[in-house]
C-alpha cells in the first residue's frame, strides 16, 4: 500500500521506500530488480539553487523528438548494469547519457558549465540528474570543481 502511495507522489519514490542501494527499475518505477554493485569512489553533486519543472522538460524533449529509442535504452541499460556489477566506473562514462541535457542545458547554461567543471576537475562521469536541476560527477578520487562550495554535496560511494 505504501509503494502505491509513493508511486502516486513520483516515479522515484518506490525505489527509496524499498531501501535498495541500486536497482534496475522499469515501468513507472514500480518494477525493481536489486543490483549488487561494486562501484567504489566519490560523488560530487552540484545544486544550482533552483528547480527544473519536470513537465516542461518532458514537453520540450518531446518537441524535438529527443528521447532515446527503447532498443538503444535497453542495450545501454544492460551495459550500465554490467559496469555497476563489475565496478567499472570508467566504463560507465562511456554509456551514461541523459536525454534531458539537450533541452535543460539550452535553457540553463549554468548546468552545462557545472557538468564541464566537474569533468575538468577529474570526474569520470558527469551528468544532469533526471530532469534536473542537480548535476553530479563520479570520480575515483575526491575532486574540487570550480563551483560555489555552498552548492556542493560531496560523499564517498561505498561498495554496495
Amino acid at each position: 500500500e505504501l509503494l502505491k502511495c509513493g508511486l502516486s507522489i513520483g516515479s522515484d519514490v518506490p525505489f527509496f521506500l524499498k531501501g535498495y542501494k541500486a536497482a534496475m527499475v522499469e515501468g513507472r518505477g514500480e518494477l525493481m530488480t536489486p543490483l549488487r554493485t561494486n562501484i567504489k569512489g566519490y560523488i560530487t553533486i552540484f545544486y544550482p539553487g533552483f528547480p527544473i519543472d519536470t513537465k516542461w522538460a518532458y514537453e520540450e524533449l518531446d518537441k524535438i523528438g529527443g528521447f532515446t529509442s527503447l532498443k538503444e535504452a535497453d542495450d545501454r541499460l544492460e551495459e550500465i548494469a554490467d559496469c555497476l556489477i563489475g565496478g567499472d566506473i570508467r566504463g560507465l562514462g562511456d554509456v551514461v547519457r541523459n536525454d534531458f541535457e539537450r533541452v535543460v542545458f539550452n535553457k540553463y547554461p549554468l548546468l552545462r558549465e557545472a557538468k564541464d567543471k566537474l569533468l575538468k576537475a577529474g570526474a569520470l562521469i558527469a551528468s544532469l540528474s533526471g530532469t534536473g536541476s542537480c548535476v553530479y560527477g563520479l570520480s575515483e578520487e575526491p575532486i574540487e570543481p570550480d563551483l560555489p562550495q555552498e552548492n556542493m554535496i560531496k560523499s564517498t560511494i561505498g561498495r554496495f
